[in-house]
C-alpha cells in the first residue's frame, strides 16, 4: 500500500510538472493552492491503516541493521553480540530504537538515522563512550540530561563512562520535524 501511495505522489509530480513545462498550468500555484490534499491522504492512510503493524516489535540479532519506511513506524530490539551500527530513515514515522542490550563490535562504527517527519526514541546502553551528532529544524532535542527545544537545533556531546577505546560508536540523527529522545 505504502508504494502505490508513493508511486501515485510521483505519478502526480511528474504530470504536474509536465503540465507546467507545456503552460497549460502553473506547478507552483496548483501545488500551493492544494497541498492539504497531501495531508488528507495521509490522514486517511493512518486512519485505515492496521494497528497491529505499528505496534509489533521486532527483535533483530543482525550486527548491521538497515531499514527505511514511507507512512510508517519503525520499532527495533536489537541484541546483537557485534553490533556494527547501520542506517534507519523513515518519511511519516516515528523510529523507536532499542539497542540497550547490544555488546559493540571492536573498532568505529556509525549507526545514522534520519526522519522526515516523526519523533526518533533511543535507548542506548550505558558502559560504552558513544558520540552523538544530532540535529533537528523543529523539534526538541533530549539526549540524557542535555536539551534544546525550537528551530534549527544541533547538539553534540560524547559519553565517557569507559575506558575501553578499542570500541568507537557514533550515533547520528537528523530530522526536519520531530522530537529526540536519547536515554
Amino acid at each position: 500500500m505504502k508504494n502505490i501511495i508513493f508511486g501515485l505522489i510521483l505519478v502526480l509530480l511528474g504530470c504536474l510538472l509536465i503540465l507546467d513545462n507545456l503552460g497549460v498550468l502553473d506547478f507552483f500555484e496548483v501545488i500551493l493552492t492544494y497541498w492539504p490534499i497531501l495531508l488528507i491522504i495521509i490522514g486517511i492512510y493512518y486512519v485505515f491503516k492496521s494497528p497491529q503493524r505499528n505496534e509489533e516489535k521486532k527483535e533483530k540479532s543482525a550486527d548491521l541493521i538497515h531499514r527505511s519506511s514511507v507512512f510508517e513506524d519503525i520499532q527495533l530490539n536489537v541484541n546483537s553480540k557485534n553490533f556494527k551500527g547501520g542506517s534507519l530513515s523513515t518519511l511519516f514515522g516515528d523510529i523507536i530504537l532499542d539497542i540497550s542490550q547490544v555488546e559493540f563490535a571492536e573498532g568505529e562504527h556509525i549507526l545514522k538515522i534520519n526522519a522526515a517527519i516523526g519523533d526518533i526514541i533511543i535507548k542506548v546502553p550505558d558502559q560504552y563512550n558513544i558520540k552523538y551528532d544530532n540535529s533537528t529544524i523543529i523539534g526538541s532535542l533530549q539526549v540524557f540530561d542535555n536539551n534544546l527545544n525550537g528551530v534549527f537545533r544541533n547538539l553534540k556531546l560524547e559519553t565517557h563512562v569507559a575506558q575501553n577505546l578499542n570500541h568507537k560508536f557514533h550515533i547520528i540523527t537528523s530530522q526536519i520535524i520531530g522530537d529526540l529522545k536519547i536515554n
